[in-house]
């Protein structure tokens, strides 16, 4: 791993995907920390302070989008972007996000990118590319 990789803390229940992501990004030379459940992630985001946290939105008891309103609301975490990834499909996601944010008298931020399972390895790489490296060219 060279010195300026960026970080990625996965936030994944599943050890077959947290693996496939994991070997994905670091062939792609990201270093990756990994995190099973929400507060274990709250934990890594605090500890380590990645470049991007990519999070599960289908863990049991909604502790993926436990997870990104812990992260959305506080102030030394809520500008790391956040990666959602689901089964549920994305127009279906933004629709929750919107009704839940009409809901509250404080909506939380859009994530800064949504991808359903299983993705697309290109894909994936690309948007977080486009996330943690502005500019970067795509390859």
């Amino acid at each position: 791993m060279s010195p300026a990789a960026k970080t990625i803390l996965l936030v994944e229940d599943q050890p077959d995907l947290r693996v496939f992501l994991s070997n994905l990004l670091t062939a792609d030379g990201y270093h990756t920390i990994y995190a099973a459940d929400k507060d274990e992630g709250l934990q890594q985001s605090r500890e380590e302070r990645p470049d991007l946290i990519i999070i599960d939105m289908m863990m049991p008891t909604e502790q993926g989008i436990r997870l990104y309103r812990s992260l959305k609301k506080d102030t030394d975490l809520n500008s790391i972007p956040v990666f959602m990834l689901s089964s549920i499909n994305k127009r279906m996601f933004f629709q929750c996000h919107q009704i839940q944010k009409q809901c509250s008298t404080k909506g939380l931020p859009v994530p800064q990118a949504y991808i359903e399972t299983p993705p697309e390895a290109e894909e994936l790489l690309s948007l977080i590319r486009t996330l943690i490296q502005p500019g970067a060219p795509e390859s």
